[in-house]
């Protein structure tokens, strides 16, 4: 019997492992559409298209394809702190007054 009990045991520990493994996942899932649309809506907001957008980045010294900030916007890859520098720089804001939009 106690064999058992520890193989139970031992199973609903690895279930709720992996439970929890799946509930941050779907957490992490949540904050990386969130940042998606708050890039494309700072975009938005600031009246520039993607080209436009590359454009503007590229003139600050940062080459990047239109590609590359679909994805920043879609939630398939995000801007490392360099970029998203330069995405602040060329949309005129910064992240400060993003996050106070937002409430973060």
């Amino acid at each position: 019997m106690r064999i058992k009990y520890i193989v139970k045991l031992y199973f609903r520990n690895i279930f709720d492992k992996l439970v929890f493994i799946d509930h941050n996942r779907t957490m992490l899932e949540k904050e990386k559409n969130k940042i998606a649309e708050r890039l494309k809506h700072c975009r938005i907001s600031s009246g520039l298209s993607i080209s436009e957008l590359k454009v503007a980045m590229h003139n600050l010294g940062l080459a990047i394809s239109e590609q590359t900030i679909r994805n920043w916007e879609r939630g398939r890859c995000f801007p490392d702190v360099l970029q998203m520098k330069y995405w602040f720089k060329a949309l005129g804001t910064n992240p400060v007054k993003i996050t106070k939009i937002y409430g973060d």
